[in-house]
This record gives structure tokens, sequence and C-alpha cells, in this order.
């Protein structure tokens, strides 16, 4: 196969008929994988900190609260009160944790590790990317039923290219949705037309004042090699005479079949490749092909895209090979962002500081976002234990 004979030097140079395997986007995908790198490490380093720091009570949140609340001992003592605060945030679902400088209960720690997962699972995406940009390639070939190959054309180094191990087309079936045809019938000495029929391939019809019926299997409709026609099955008394094509004498059938009106064009329903593998000269692999149905050994991947018969007729199949590398890390590169922005936007770290002193037991709270909601969720904690 040979490349576009009107593409450029500069095309050939841009690679602009494969440009995902181009050395260009290639080079973009790795700059824009090592910004990435830094600015997660910019970003989300103050988070990690957070994140394995054995420092939980923060000072600073309790000196300038965000929202802070007493509750006032009253008749109960400052632990009793103490007590009272851990057991129901406890059951809230706070985790607790003394201090030195006092009990942190917080929910939620993990989140602060979500954007970061976030970015890495794009960074893992375009690791994959490039992995499959560099030691991947995109191929097509064409092979005739019958036959074997390891050749074929390699579009991202342009050129003629060989496979590891053989590949050969077996068979190849091909079917159709049925199409509205108009079925005439003739005397087959005197040629008088007795009848016209519309029906749909894989219908039949009764012949007037005849002891046959007809069923139609499928409408030949190859100009190439052969004038319209129809395969059919044939009934005398109900019992099956035999299969035909109409344009073929029958033996005691006194009548002609001619297509005389029908939809030219067919919709394919099934485009099935009989597909094998051989190396050494023996079938290893072999798989049923269809459009939507590739097959893939040893990493490589073919994919049916197209049939047709060459200048003789002879039958051949259109493949497009595509070997990926990098494609499991992209898989799990997106399965990862997938995991990660789920919860991103609702689960924030939440932390209350408790502190007492001699008049009671004070509340902190602190959350890295949806602020407004804690700030009504932390007021009915307050009224719950009647601040």
């Amino acid at each position: 196969m040979e490349p576009p004979k009107d593409l450029t030097a500069i095309g050939r140079f841009f690679k602009v008929y494969d440009i995902f395997h181009s050395w260009w986007f290639t080079a973009l995908m790795a700059l824009f994988t090592i910004n990435l790198i830094l600015c997660t490490i910019h970003h989300f380093l103050p988070h990690l900190k957070v994140f394995f720091s054995k420092e939980l009570f923060n000072g600073k949140a309790v000196q300038n609260p965000w929202i802070s609340r007493k509750i006032n001992a009253g008749t109960s003592t400052r632990d009793e009160t103490m007590s009272r605060v851990k057991d129901y945030l406890a059951r809230k679902g706070f985790k607790l944790i003394d201090t030195p400088k006092g009990t942190v209960a917080e929910k939620g720690r993990y989140s602060r590790l979500l954007p970061f997962l976030f970015h890495l699972g794009i960074l893992i995406v375009l690791i994959g990317a490039i992995i499959g940009s560099v030691f991947g390639f995109v191929g097509t070939a064409n092979v005739h039923v019958k036959t074997e190959t390891n050749e074929f054309f390699n579009w991202s180094e342009l050129k003629d290219d060989k496979l590891d191990f053989t590949i050969r087309v077996d068979d190849f079936k091909l079917e159709y949705y049925p199409i509205a045809i108009r079925v005439g019938v003739q005397d087959k000495i005197t040629k008088e037309k007795l009848g016209q029929y519309e029906l749909m391939e894989r219908q039949g019809f009764s012949i007037k004042d005849s002891p046959y019926s007809v069923f139609i299997i499928d409408a030949v409709l190859d100009f190439r090699f052969s004038v319209p026609k129809v395969y059919f099955t044939l009934f005398k008394d109900g019992a099956e005479v035999g299969t035909y094509y109409s344009d073929e004498p029958v033996q005691g059938f006194p009548y002609e079949l001619i297509l005389t009106d029908y939809k030219p064009q067919r919709i394919p329903k099934t485009m099935m490749v009989k597909f094998q593998i051989k190396e050494g000269g023996k079938v290893t692999a072999q798989s049923d092909i269809e459009v939507n149905h590739p097959f893939t050994y040893k990493g490589v991947t073919f994919y049916e895209t197209s049939f047709d018969r060459d200048s003789y007729g002879f039958l051949y199949i259109g493949f497009q090979i595509v070997k990926d590398p990098g494609l499991e890390v992209v898989y799990f590169g997106f399965g990862l962002l997938f995991f990660a922005v789920m919860p991103i936007f609702f689960v924030s770290h939440k932390k209350i500081y408790i502190t007492g002193d001699d008049d009671g037991v004070t509340l902190t709270a602190e959350a890295t976002k949806n602020k407004k909601e804690f700030k009504d969720e932390f007021f009915g904690y307050l009224k719950e234990l009647g601040a």
C-alpha cells in the first residue's frame, strides 16, 4: 500500500496522516505532563503535609475562628460536659483524637487526597497516551478470502511492515437487511405476463391458477458480474422442488421469474469474518470478527473496516491494525479520575476543635469546602447539645 502521492515533504515531516503518532504531538503531551507534575507538586504539597501531619490541632484556627460557640457547663462539671460533647460527635461519625492542646473531632480527612488523585489520574492518562504514541502503531491491510499474509501498511511510519505472525481470512459472511422488491411472472414459452408481486426478501407468494408457490431468499444486485436476479425456493403443491436463480432454467416449471423493481441501496446487517492467527504454520488463535467486535492477539487489535472485490472479482476484507501498549494505562487513569471526581465536589475535610475551661466547653469549626452546609450542620449540633 502506497502513501498518498500528493503528500508534501512538510506533510510527511509533521505526519499529518497520523497526528496522534507524530513527534510534535508526543512532544506536546510530554510538555503538558511535565507542567501538570509541577503544578501538582506546587498546589497539593500543602494538602499532603496536612494529611500526613501528626500535629492535628490547628492553633491558628482556634485563635482566629471561622465559627466558634461555647457550651456552658451549667450544673454539670467541665469534664461531664466535655464527655457529653465527645460522645455526641462520635455518634455523628466524627473521629476523635486527643492532643495536648485539646480534642480534635474530624471527618473526611481523605478528601484532601481527592484533588491529588484527580491530577494523578490525568497524569496517568497522559503517560499512557505517550506510551501508545511512541511504542504503538496504526496500520491497514487488505486480505483476500481464503488467503493469508503477515504484511500491512504502517501509517505511523508510512511504510510497509510485517507482523510477527500470519493472519488469514478463512471465510466471510455477509447479510443484508431485507429490501422491497417486485417480481414478475411470465409464461416461459409465450412470454405472456401473468402477474406482478410486491414483497420483501424472505417472503413468498403463490402463482395464480397454478400449483406453484415461490419463497424469495435473496435479490442478487451485483451489476459487475451478473444482471439483477432473485434466488428462490420453488414449491409445488406444498412440497419443495428446489432452490434456483431466476436466470437458470428449472425443468418442469412453466414460468419465468423476473426481478422488475427493487430498492437499489442495500444496508448491511452482518459482516462477519472467519479470522485466524497462524504461527509456525499452525493456527494459534481464531475468532469471528465483526464491525463492532474486533479481535486482539498479543497486543495487536484487528478491526474489520471494509469489504470489496478487486478488478478480477475476488473478494477481499479491509482491516485496521492497531497496537496501543498504553491503552490499559489510559483506562486505569480514567478509572482513577472517575473515582476522584465523584466525591471531590461534595466531601470536605471537617474539623471541630474541642477545648474546655472552668465555665464550659468551646467548639470551633473548620472546613475545607462547602462551608455554608457545614455551618448549618454545626449549628444543628449546637442546638441538639443545648447550647
